[in-house]
Order: structure tokens, then C-alpha cells, then sequence
């Protein structure tokens, strides 16, 4: 292909093209390639480059439409000249173009020491992606599982508030009538009482176990919504 330069002018841009789809068959897999160069060279410096690839002459020597000259310009634009690989073809580099750059290195050279298809390669890349699909996949999971547990850890921290209170009220209440062993409590009162009492002995239990919150903030993802609410004490302070 004749080289092109800031100096060239729009009608010699359109020269070349022209001269491009007369010596299409020259050069193996070259043929896309350059016409992608061309039309990304042309790119924000010649106006309007539509016009010329739906000109009559255009498509009358049997020149690529206008959205896959882009296609092929997007090509040419993510492989230079020092990434692009001669032993796989130009529709290979189309397969990659998607991926980093270094990926996409990656599966140019397997594509072209294994002989790979392009439908070969396309399989591969996919099966990439689908990959890479899952993994984030899994990570967006473990997102939304850490926070949920912190959800319910802020719930924790205000449950335990109001049970300290109650606690303390409650004790402060058994205390004043003088414990559960004083005679003049009826049988009915002193039942509710000594109640009281378990549910208290339940609290402080649960108090003790403050530990296991430290636990379930170092290992997260083995902690659920089950075993949380499992912790707090099933029986509440009257």
C-alpha cells in the first residue's frame, strides 16, 4: 500500500483506496488489513469518507460497506504493525479484538502454534469469557453475602442495646423486691420471677458469646442469616 502521510490529501486517500481493491488478491491477508489502516487513517481527517465507500464506483469494484471498513479500521487501530501475528490470519486478530491487549496475545500465539480455526478460536475465547463471566459472578456473590452479614451485625449491635436496658432494669426490679427466696411473693408472681431469672441467665450467656461476632467478621462467608439469628436468645426479657 502506498504510504500514507499528514501531507496526503483527501483525494489521494481516495486513490489509494481505489488502488486497494484493484490489488486485493496480491497479497494474502493483507487485503483487510490495509483497508482497515486506510480507513483508520482517514479517520477525523478527511470529512466525509461515507460518501466514498457508497460511491457507485466504490461499490461497483466490490468494496467493503462502510461499517466494515469501521470494523476493520477498530482491528487494525488495537493490533499495530509490531502485535500483529502473520501466521493467523486478519478474521483471528477480529476473534481477540475485545480482550487485553496481553490476553489477546496470548491466544494469537496458541491460535498460531496449535493451527487453531477461527471457529476454534472463537470457541476458546468464549469459553474464556464465560470464565471470567463466572468469576465476577462469584465475587459480586461474596459482595452481597459480606454485606448482609453486615447488615445483620449493625441489627446485633442495636438488639444488644435494648437487652442490656431491659437487663438491667429487670435486675435492678428483682433486686429492689429483695430476690426470687422472699416468702411474701404469691406462688403466681414468683413464678414469673424465677422466669425473669432464666431469660436473665439466657442474656448473660449471650453476653459471654460476644466473642463469635469478632469470628464472623474474619470468616464472613461461613456465616448465615440462620446462624446469626441463632445466636440471640429466642426468649426475651418481660
Amino acid at each position: 500500500m502506498e504510504k500514507l502521510t499528514d501531507k496526503t490529501t483527501v483525494e489521494q486517500w481516495e486513490k489509494i483506496g481505489f488502488s486497494l481493491l484493484d490489488n486485493r488478491n496480491k497479497v494474502e491477508n493483507q487485503f483487510q488489513w490495509n483497508i482497515g489502516d486506510w480507513w483508520a487513517f482517514g479517520e477525523n481527517k478527511y470529512g466525509d469518507r461515507k460518501a466514498t465507500v457508497e460511491s457507485e464506483e466504490w461499490q461497483d469494484n466490490g468494496g467493503p460497506s462502510f461499517q466494515t471498513c469501521s470494523h476493520w479500521a477498530a482491528v487494525a487501530k488495537r493490533f499495530d504493525t509490531t502485535l500483529r501475528r502473520r501466521r493467523v490470519s486478519f478474521s483471528h486478530h477480529l476473534e481477540v479484538v475485545a480482550l487485553p491487549v496481553e490476553k489477546a496475545e496470548e491466544f494469537l500465539d496458541e491460535a498460531a502454534s496449535e493451527k487453531w480455526s477461527v471457529r476454534q478460536l472463537r470457541k476458546e475465547v468464549k469459553d474464556f469469557n464465560n470464565t471470567i463471566e463466572g468469576n465476577t459472578k462469584s465475587r459480586e456473590e461474596y459482595q452481597e453475602t459480606i454485606a448482609l452479614i453486615e447488615r445483620y451485625l449493625i441489627r446485633l449491635d442495636t438488639d444488644l442495646t435494648g437487652m442490656m436496658h431491659n437487663y438491667r432494669n429487670a435486675k435492678r426490679k428483682i433486686d429492689a423486691l429483695g430476690g426470687l427466696e422472699d416468702s411474701k411473693f404469691s406462688y403466681t408472681i414468683q413464678k414469673k420471677l424465677e422466669s425473669i431469672a432464666m431469660k436473665l441467665k439466657e442474656l448473660e450467656a449471650f453476653f459471654a458469646m460476644q466473642d463469635t461476632r469478632e469470628m464472623m467478621r474474619v470468616t464472613p462467608k461461613e456465616e448465615t442469616e440462620d446462624n446469626v439469628i441463632a445466636l440471640i436468645p429466642h426468649a426475651t426479657v418481660m
